[in-house]
């Protein structure tokens, strides 16, 4: 016989206030396992980039180069962090903003699930859609190494979520923070001012009528920016970061359509569908301030050139959104996380493959191991490439000098052997006093003092 007070047939039936408990329960329960797995996800993310650097350079490298102390500042953040970070830690430049790199790169994780889950996509489909978008074979790369490509696409991140935050707790919320957001995105990297048209729709847009609290966004701004960049003392600088270094041609047209396509992978295919895509009458268009969002890119790719680095990294939260909107606009959810399933795998299948074209293709691999073998770290090393010259100084801390008079004035200390990579021309007698060693081939040739080079 049963128990009338065990037998939940017989049970009387749960007050409403009760069910209402135990779903919140239940759905907060839900929720924080899922930020949990994302934050997990992020952090194996990190430790991977971290974990499988790319000794390949991409661009002049002037974030390294300015941690590692040539002199000149930045209009950034990053800047004085890593030169913070490097004293108090030892680290080394490079491997300082190799940090940083992963770190972004592994934050952008939970960032873009906050994003995604701010607008109101579905768990599953936010998820396959920000992975893909991570795995794209540019910002993939981009993760892996030392710049500040995956910081700014932090940053956008930051920004684009408070912009589709309408609520405000206080008066003018709205507005204050897109203020805040856009510069702490322009921090992160430089190239996010590109990013003001946009901000300033979004927040025209939201304000209405209240035409005061616009003008003194808009005004604090356009203040932000100048300000840093006079601070920082390096208006060139900051253009050639933001027109990736001011190298108009059409002779790089192909590349550029290449790292559009190819290089930024599903994610193409979210910018396409967030600008382009047709909707249903019933269904919600993205917002109009998202089209100067994603068209500021042109300004790097039609006055720049792609060997000066990766660009557009605000691209890459609106690729989440856009790809995150294709897929719930499907039919049936079985089919939306089957083709993001689809997107995912192309996205890593396409990450792999240009990271290992990416590390065959290098020019510089074999000179690399081969200096990397015969010098030592009590070097002297006397270059004008700035190649070499960046392997020495901010990836295996020796010493360099760009010619031999310059490297005797500064180092007046005879502890150090006297290494010059470029031969001199035939004949030519390097030193009276100091014996020097000449790179020839895969070989350093000793020369004393006073003795001429023969090739």
């Amino acid at each position: 016989m049963n128990d009338p007070v065990n037998d939940p047939l017989s049970a009387a039936p749960f007050a409403r206030e009760e069910l209402h408990e135990l779903f919140d329960g239940a759905t907060a329960r839900l929720d924080r396992r899922r930020r949990r797995q994302v934050w997990l996800l992020g952090l194996g993310l990190a430790a991977l980039a971290l974990g499988l650097p790319s000794e390949r350079l991409w661009g002049p490298m002037d974030l390294v180069r300015r941690v590692a102390g040539n002199g000149e500042g930045s209009t950034g953040i990053l800047l004085p962090l890593g030169m913070l970070l490097d004293r108090l830690s030892g680290l080394g430049p490079e491997r300082v903003c190799f940090l940083f790199s992963a770190l972004a790169y592994g934050l952008l994780v939970p960032s873009l699930a906050n994003l995604l889950r701010t607008i109101g996509f579905e768990p599953r489909l936010s998820l396959l859609a920000l992975l893909s978008v991570l795995l794209s074979p540019v910002l993939a790369l981009s993760a892996s190494l030392p710049l500040d490509f995956a910081p700014g696409a932090l940053g956008a991140t930051w920004l684009l979520t408070t912009l589709f935050q309408p609520r405000e707790r206080l008066h003018n919320g709205y507005q204050w923070r897109a203020a805040l957001l856009f510069f702490v995105a322009f921090l992160l990297r430089p190239e996010n001012a590109l990013l003001l048209p946009a901000v300033l729709w979004a927040v025209a847009r939201h304000g209405g009528r209240s035409r005061g609290p616009i003008a003194a966004v808009t005004s604090a701004l356009v203040l932000f920016v100048a300000l840093q960049i006079l601070i920082s003392g390096q208006p060139q600088a900051f253009w050639d970061a933001v027109l990736a270094g001011r190298h108009p041609g059409l002779g790089a047209i192909p590349t550029w359509l290449l790292y559009l396509t190819l290089g930024m992978g599903p994610a193409a295919l979210g910018l396409y569908s967030l600008l382009f895509g047709r909707r249903l009458p019933e269904e919600t268009p993205a917002p109009t301030w998202m089209v100067p969002w994603c068209l500021v890119a042109l300004a790097p790719i039609v006055g720049g050139s792609p060997s000066m680095g990766p660009v557009g990294a605000f691209l890459f939260p609106a690729a989440a959104v856009g790809l995150a909107d294709w897929l719930t606009r499907r039919e049936r959810e079985e089919e939306a996380l089957r083709l993001g399933s689809l997107l995912l795998i192309l996205a890593a299948l396409l990450a792999v493959g240009t990271r290992l074209a990416w590390e065959q293709s290098d020019p510089e691999r074999e000179d690399r191991r081969a200096l990397a073998q015969l010098l030592e770290p009590t070097d002297l090393v006397i270059t004008s490439d700035p190649i070499r010259e960046y392997w020495c100084k901010s990836r295996w801390e020796i010493r360099t000098a760009p010619s031999l008079a310059e490297a005797t004035e500064r180092y007046p200390e005879q502890s150090h052997r006297l290494v010059l990579l470029e031969p001199p021309s035939a004949g030519a007698v390097l030193s009276d006093r100091l014996p020097v060693w000449v790179l020839r081939g895969d070989s350093l040739v000793k020369l004393a003092p006073g003795e001429s080079w023969r090739p």
